[in-house]
């Protein structure tokens, strides 16, 4: 009766219903784990019927009382089991139900302090409730004397059992029972209040009675009630309308939205946004369901949706609000496949919150001196004419024949960008640019004094640029200790450059710059120094355990990389990508200066391709090469060092076994040293023709342990 229907009835019931309400929360803080509760209840219920149906059924009763409890039978283990269950499942609503309350602060009427009173105590006295089962149990199989009578002189206290069983009853009885009393009868005088004062207000404002019952037969808002998604219990007792943020969101995925349907019949949506308006995502999956992830090499992130009951959600609301000529029809197919009618697109208003949702997507707001500009392109004429209208209409939009080809709409006068700022007060945008929008009346007061100074611009200019700010592991290039400062670092830029030269990849794909480093994990610590210096993220490679991937995608970050790397970067596959990423960042490429001696490119390019080889069972001697699949690259080499260059079946070799040639290579090396592991070999190569002209090599040589032990270091790469 306590366990399995006071309890789940009234205090888990009434209080998953009405607390949500009573703090004006969409739900209670976790629900998840108040999902587990519930299973937590069933599965003791079930326990509990199948103690009923054994032999002995219920033999020790639900108090279970020792020592008639203590008789191992199969009966009692099921009741302990179900009550510690049961147990667990009240004490997780409890903290559910205390921790919403507190995080709301809300505890103006009497039905939610009476719920925490009752948590709060159900907190306190279910773990020594628990505890004592859990002792009995080991008395039944472990031998222990808790609850047993006197036993070779040792003597449990089954009197003690009656205590806490007593306290447990006892501190949640009878509080309990004048907590719920009370709780009932505040909700008892809180409805009948709330009914005369309903009826009351009804039959005084018969207007108020047409109004009300006309929200009830509106089909949007009852749509929107019944298709809530990704909650356990009751979200909320009246629906809201929410025609504001639905005809924003239409805009916004009129922009960048995509609606796809597979060959299979699946259906999902997409939509892809920068890193900096990560939290617009957020809010349309806490409205909407679905998920939300980072794209691989790229500074966007991805909202994904598939369920079922989310789409239709999200058809019923943008329903009438999707009228661009790309999404309307995918828009259409999509409706198609779920038998929903689609509703041809309303005509837009001047308060219409659609053309905030299209600026959020495909707008820009930049300043200057002389006057602020706000702009937005599309690909297709007509969609630049649906914008060009209502409060955006004084602007002018054109073609820009660059690219694949676009339209912009923009404009510069003050009267139609106030007017503009006033609509953006009404209608709100939800992205970064909502900040700057803010900032337009402060710029035109800023601007309009004739005693401006340029401290007073500079610090507006920090406070235009500073966006919205994301959570990311990705370093801030502008916290680096070096990233203001180059010219100290000049051997480490040549040195960067060569080892990019030989391992790194530069790209521009989608209107977005990166580069990125394969390495070995031996040599992670090359990576970590060259993140330390730009910024950037390290991972390990999927499906390649021994590799790990330095990638840098930051803007900021690939600009101060290029003038760290400019006029050093030679590579034959190399080249023709830095030369595209420095017209992507529009800065001038820099050809390669002329190799010398005390150039560290060579170092770099040493440390990615290079090798370093040595016999230890044979004749021959030690050998250095590099291997590039391309002949310009190895070809480098030959002026500063000499050598030979080998043609193999997918690359080229510059390699060396000459002793002069390989003394003046390590003391190169030992000047300009190495990042990676191969420089440990290096050090050790005066060592290996001291010990050859020596023949250590042989086993009868006093010196055969040192060849032995060298050769051990030889190989070690630790």
């Amino acid at each position: 009766m306590i366990f399995f229907v006071l309890m789940p009835g009234l205090f888990g019931g009434l209080g998953n219903y009405l607390i949500p309400i009573y703090v004006g929360s969409p739900e209670i803080i976790f629900p998840r784990l108040n999902n587990c509760s519930v299973v937590f209840t069933s599965l003791s219920l079930v326990i509990m019927l199948l103690a009923l149906l054994t032999e002995y059924s219920i033999g020790p009763g639900w108090t279970v009382y020792p020592p008639l409890s203590l008789y191992p039978v199969n009966t009692t283990v099921l009741v302990i089991l179900g009550l510690t269950v049961s147990g667990l499942g009240t004490l997780i609503t409890s903290i559910n139900y205390t921790l919403t309350a507190f995080h709301t602060l809300i505890l103006a009427d009497l039905f939610v302090p009476a719920m925490v009173i009752t948590s709060v105590m159900l907190i306190f006295v279910l773990p020594v409730l628990t505890g004592a089962l859990l002792l009995i149990i080991s008395d039944m199989y472990f031998n222990t004397i808790f609850w047993k009578g006197i036993i070779n002189g040792n003597s449990g206290d089954p009197v003690l059992y009656q205590h806490l069983f007593w306290f447990f009853g006892r501190v949640t009885t009878w509080p309990i029972g004048t907590v719920m009393y009370q709780m009932h009868i505040a909700i008892c005088l809180d409805f009948m209040l709330s009914f005369v004062m309903y009826y009351a207000i009804s039959l005084i404002y018969l207007a108020s009675l047409v109004t009300i019952m006309s929200m009830v037969e509106n089909e949007q808002v009852t749509n929107s009630s019944k298709n809530l998604v990704g909650t356990s219990e009751t979200l909320r007792s009246v629906p809201s309308s929410e025609d504001k943020f639905n005809e924003w969101l239409s805009g916004f995925i009129d922009g960048r939205g995509n609606f796809i349907v597979n060959k299979s019949g699946n259906c999902s949506f997409e939509l892809v946004v920068d890193e900096c308006d990560h939290q617009v995502l957020v809010i349309i999956k806490d409205k909407l369901g679905g998920s939300i992830k980072s794209r691989v090499r790229s500074t966007t992130y991805r909202y994904y949706l598939r369920h079922k009951n989310g789409l239709i959600n999200l058809i019923n609301r943008i329903n009438g609000n999707i009228r661009t000529s790309k999404r309307l029809p995918q828009f259409s197919i999509i409706c198609n496949h779920y038998n929903i009618p689609v509703i041809s697109p309303y005509t837009l208003s001047y308060k219409s919150g659609w053309y905030s949702g299209y600026f959020d997507s495909n707008g820009n707001i930049d300043c200057d001196r002389v006057n602020i500009t706000l702009s937005l392109s599309t690909k297709n004429e007509i969609d630049i004419k649906l914008f060009n209208t209502g409060p955006f209409t004084a602007g002018n939009y054109k073609y820009v024949k660059s690219g694949y080809g676009y339209y912009t709409w923009s404009t510069t006068d003050k009267s139609t960008i106030m007017n503009i700022y006033n609509y953006f007060r009404n209608s709100n945008s939800r992205t970064h640019m909502m900040h700057r929008i803010f900032l337009i009346k402060e710029y035109y007061v800023l601007n309009s004094s004739s005693s401006t100074s340029n401290k007073n611009w500079l610090t507006f200019l920090d406070k235009w640029n500073d966006r919205v700010k994301t959570k990311s592991n990705i370093l801030n290039p502008h916290n680096l200790p070096y990233f203001s400062d180059i010219s100290n670092d000049i051997k480490w830029n040549e040195w960067l450059a060569g080892f990019i030269d030989g391992d790194g990849y530069f790209a521009v794909r989608n209107g977005h710059c990166f580069m990125e480093i394969p390495q070995d994990i031996k040599n992670s610590h090359i990576l970590e120094e060259i993140q330390h210096k730009l910024g950037g993220s390290i991972q390990i490679r999927k499906n390649r355990q021994n590799t790990i991937r330095y990638y840098l995608g930051n803007r900021d970050g690939m600009i101060h990389l290029v003038n760290r790397i400019n006029g050093n970067i030679r590579g034959v596959s190399r080249t023709p990508q830095f030369q595209q990423l420095c017209q992507f960042l529009g800065i001038t490429y820099i050809p390669p200066i002329p190799l010398t001696m005390e150039n560290r490119w060579f170092a770099g390019f040493f440390d990615s391709d290079g090798s370093v080889v040595a016999s230890f069972n044979s004749s021959r001697s030690v050998c250095i090469k590099v291997t590039s699949k391309y002949l310009e690259d190895v070809q480098l080499f030959m002026p500063i060092f000499n050598g030979r260059i080998n043609k193999q079946i997918t690359s080229y070799d510059w390699k060396t076994t000459d002793p002069k040639e390989i003394a003046v290579i390590c003391n190169y090396f030992m000047d300009t040293p190495l990042h990676s592991i191969k420089l440990n070999r290096i050090k050790l190569v005066s060592l290996y023709y001291s010990l050859r002209s020596k023949r250590a090599y042989l086993t009868t040589s006093d010196l055969y342990s040192s060849w032995k032990s060298l050769n051990t270091s030889w190989n070690s790469w630790e």
